[in-house]
């Protein structure tokens, strides 16, 4: 029953359709019969009215002085278009003519000159011979508005992703302005969703062609717009979020990515059809990329994906080499290169630290990259610069060659860290206080070695603890600082990493920053502490740390 109720309602809107469409005709007939020749005190005007399927109409005219020159007038526009309660009969001294406002005060009217396109208007105007056939003419206008608008919204009969890509590649035309031409093409790329537009724009005097790659998936349907300059009608459609996703070359040389496309038009409805499909094709592209993404079953897929696809990028006169250890624990490479210059950078990170959410595809000019950020902002990247430790940073570039690639290793990041963060395993047992005290131990960075070592005051007692520290350097030794505290004094949610300069360090504070750990300088007492802090040669081992030290404060405090 449902079947023949669907074949009911579809038979009923084609019935519909052309009937509006036999009614609009049948008020254009009229409109012709009733616009007629009308003679001025010094001017003459000679009419014509066309009929543009499927709801264009074409009024020109012959405007003739008294000396016998002639000049040709035309407006071409669609009848949807026209504010049915801005039509309206206007006197201009010895004539009176039908003004025909379109909605909003949007430019949609095209004017002509003797043949010559002028700047789009928002309001047509057709001479009437007196009053009486001014009303005839504006009462013959706001009729036909109504099956004009049938007519537009019935009249794209376009079902499906394939089918409306190919109806946007048969129809960006070519567009000339007389002393400007665009000839324009757009095509499907390499990629699900992805398209390839190219313009040249010529004059007199020379031409620039640009050609730019986009994807249907990252347009903005509620930015696609008309765009009129002048006498030049075109379409614009920026990306979600104004993402600067859109690859441009100029005339063979590549240029910075940008976010907005400009597709010129021969005439308001070809503009309209053309925003029409593109709004309908853009949702439909973002579920074919999606579908083109597949499955990740595990870790170990996520990560080699992601090794995949980080491979060596081109920039201008630059290659920027790049290896990724396919691993949760991860070493990632780039060795950057141009003509003088080498540089080599190593990342060492967890992909469990990283921010899939606040992670990201961005651009610097011409180069693109997916920008990975870690959680909370730390400094939780482990940075060496040609065989040099470099210190702690809180993001990591990964460069790829155009938005393609971004989009399918972004994807591949997001579900290494998941899938990571559920593989992950803590390195300690129920009791981590052993694991906590064998981790305190010495730490050399740039000539500074930091011996520390932690151990129970009492045998047994794993609740109140020795922490023992001294610097050495090329001086010579510092003092050694002795402190002793219990860890239930201590607060599990003020145990964090902190990086200072190059030093990374695991720091905990008493419960409300009271002044209760004891604290010795070469075997001299000192005033009492509130803060410990151990140094930390490695970024997991600090993650483990602050995790053991929370889950033994807590333990502690039962």
């Amino acid at each position: 029953m449902k079947k023949i109720y669907c074949l009911t309602f579809s038979i009923l809107l084609l019935a519909s359709a052309g009937s509006s469409a036999q009614d609009l005709a049948a008020m254009v007939a009229k409109l012709q019969e009733t616009v007629v020749p009308v003679e001025a005190s010094s001017k003459s005007y000679t009419p014509k009215i066309t009929f543009i399927q499927p709801a264009v109409v074409r009024y020109s005219y012959d405007e003739v002085d008294q000396k016998g020159n002639r000049t040709n007038y035309a407006y071409e526009f669609n009848l949807s278009d026209i504010d049915p309660y801005a039509v309206r009969e206007q006197t201009q001294k010895d004539i009176i003519q039908v003004v025909m406002a379109v909605r909003n005060k949007q430019k949609l009217v095209k004017f002509y000159k003797n043949e010559v396109v002028q700047a789009y208007d928002e309001q047509a105007a057709i001479v009437a011979k007196d009053i009486e056939n001014a009303r005839a003419i504006s009462d013959i206008v706001k009729k036909a508005i109504a099956p004009a608008e049938k007519v537009m919204a019935g009249r794209l009969k376009i079902s499906g992703y394939d089918a409306m890509v190919g109806w946007l590649s048969t129809n960006v035309k070519n567009v000339d302005l007389g002393t400007r031409s665009f000839k324009q093409s757009l095509a499907k790329a390499d990629k699900v969703g992805s398209m390839r537009f190219t313009q040249v724009e010529a004059d007199q005097k020379s031409s620039t062609e640009e050609v730019y790659t986009f994807n249907l998936a990252d347009v903005n349907v509620n930015s696609i717009a008309y765009k009129i300059t002048g006498n030049k009608f075109a379409i614009s459609f920026e990306t979600l979020q104004k993402a600067r996703y859109i690859s441009l070359r100029k005339n063979g040389e590549v240029k910075p990515y940008v976010n907005e496309i400009t597709i010129n038009t021969n005439s308001v409805d070809e503009a309209r059809d053309l925003k029409t499909v593109l709004a309908l094709a853009a949702p439909l592209a973002v579920e074919k990329v999606k579908a083109d993404m597949g499955t990740v079953s595990s870790d170990k897929d996520a990560l080699q994906r992601i090794k995949t696809l980080t491979a060596e990028v081109s920039v201008g006169n630059k290659q920027i080499a790049q290896e990724l250890d396919p691993q949760c624990v991860c070493t990632f490479t780039q060795v950057e290169k141009d003509p003088k210059t080498t540089e080599k950078n190593v990342f060492k990170f967890s992909w469990v630290d990283i921010n899939a959410v606040a992670s990201k595809i961005d651009v610097a000019g011409d180069r693109m990259y997916v920008d990975l950020a870690v959680n909370d902002n730390k400094k939780l990247v482990m940075h060496t610069r040609d065989e040099k430790f470099n210190g702690y940073d809180n993001e990591v570039k990964l460069y790829v060659p155009d938005v393609e690639r971004a989009r399918r290793l972004k994807f591949a990041i997001d579900k290494a860290v998941e899938k990571c963060t559920a593989s992950f395993k803590e390195p300690f047992g129920a009791d981590a206080n052993p694991w906590i005290r064998a981790n305190v131990k010495n730490v050399s960075l740039d000539e500074i070695t930091v011996n520390q070592a932690l151990e129970p005051v009492e045998a047994g007692n794993n609740n109140k603890l020795k922490y023992t520290r001294k610097e050495i350097n090329s001086k010579g030794s510092g003092a050694e600082e002795v402190y002793e505290f219990n860890l239930s004094d201590l607060n599990p949610l003020s145990v964090e990493v902190e990086i200072k300069g190059k030093w990374l360090y695991v720091t905990a504070e008493t419960e409300f920053k009271g002044k209760i750990i004891k604290y010795y300088k070469d075997g001299k007492i000192q005033p009492y502490a509130s803060t410990i802090q151990f140094a930390i040669n490695d970024v997991e081992i600090g993650r483990s740390m602050v995790s053991a030290l929370r889950k033994s404060i807590k333990a502690l405090k039962k």
